[in-house]
């Protein structure tokens, strides 16, 4: 069974992205804002849902970036990705029991600490170098 995975690219003035250092244990890694796609729900509506949750804010989905299917820890995963814009609220991080640090990077910044990155974030990665 494959789980779909949505989540949103929101960007700074300056075309960066912002993340959330999501800790797990020793897992440590960051990630894009979104989450797991619920029977019923589209995509764009989970991860404008997931977002909210997470960051306190609402956003505007915009286009579909793209679309990766993946095998992680045995499991199927299928992410996609949606340019998103905070249209109400400042982010802000609303579940610190996962989340410790929100932070924008630059492309080239994520690419630098790829090792911290999640398997999603580096997934995108590739995908926009294959573009």
């Amino acid at each position: 069974m494959t789980r779909d995975v949505a989540r949103c690219v929101i960007r700074s003035e300056s075309g960066e992205v912002l993340l959330l250092r999501r800790v797990r244990g020793e897992n440590v890694q960051w990630e894009m804002p979104g989450g797991k796609v619920e029977q019923g729900e589209s995509p764009a509506q989970a991860a404008a849902g997931e977002v909210a949750e997470e960051l306190g804010v609402s956003v505007e989905i915009g286009e579909k970036i793209g679309q990766a299917e993946f095998v992680f820890d045995g499991q199927n995963w299928l992410y996609h990705w949606f340019e998103a814009k905070i249209i109400s609220g400042e982010p802000q991080i609303m579940e610190p029991s996962k989340f410790d640090v929100m932070q924008y990077f630059s492309t080239q910044q994520m690419k630098n600490d790829l090792e911290q990155m999640s398997s999603n974030l580096r997934n995108y990665l590739s995908f926009l170098d294959q573009k």
